[in-house]
């Protein structure tokens, strides 16, 4: 009698235990993840990946979706390399009206083989007019010099401004506030930047 008793407590036990053990991982099939979610956690590694666009080379992290366009004319080349945070580009970047905010490379062609200083004072797309300092920075970059400053519009922007073979070449970040994650990861992106094979 009691040899019978305890195989049925151990029956009970191991059906408990299954049934616990079902139920945990339904759950956590259930329970999305930061991948599911597009969220970072403490616990989600960064990711980078590089990307080489006109001889430029750098990375960025995968929180960023990359777009890349000419938007110039028949006069003068554009060629822009945006960076949006994958979250303004799926719910939209409602608190500013000019769009995202974003990481952007701008090649504009230089045809008056102008240097970094006189591009910044000379075009009305250097957005130097908005400066609050009027002060630019000379700074060596990717084996040229290049000079940067910050301006204000509707965001806050710091620019880089350097020249390639033949263009002018701006790296800018628009952003809301020195917390602003996007002016980190700006900071990130230049450290990693090369040139490859230009002549400069």
């Amino acid at each position: 009698m009691k040899y019978w008793k305890s195989i049925g407590i151990i029956v009970v036990v191991v059906g408990v235990i299954t049934a616990a053990a079902l139920s945990y991982r339904q759950s956590w099939k259930s329970d999305p993840s930061p991948r599911d979610t597009g969220e970072t956690t403490e616990d989600t590694p960064e990711v980078f990946v590089t990307q080489v666009s006109r001889a430029v080379r750098f990375q960025y992290s995968t929180s960023y979706i990359l777009t890349e366009k000419e938007v110039g004319n028949a006069e003068r080349t554009h060629y822009v390399i945006t960076l949006i945070k994958a979250s303004d580009a799926q719910n939209g970047d409602k608190e500013n009206t000019e769009g995202p905010r974003a990481i952007t490379f701008d090649f504009y062609q230089n045809k008056e083989k102008l240097n970094p200083e006189q591009w910044v004072k000379q075009s009305s797309f250097s957005n130097f007019k908005l400066s609050p300092d009027s002060k630019l920075e000379q700074i060596p970059f990717g084996g040229a010099q290049a000079v940067t400053y910050r301006w204000d519009g509707l965001y806050s922007g710091q620019s880089l401004v350097t020249t390639t073979s033949g263009d002018i070449l701006v790296i800018t970040v628009t952003y809301d506030g020195e917390s602003d994650v996007r002016l980190a990861d700006y900071k990130k992106l230049l450290s990693t930047v090369e040139f490859i094979g230009i002549v400069r």
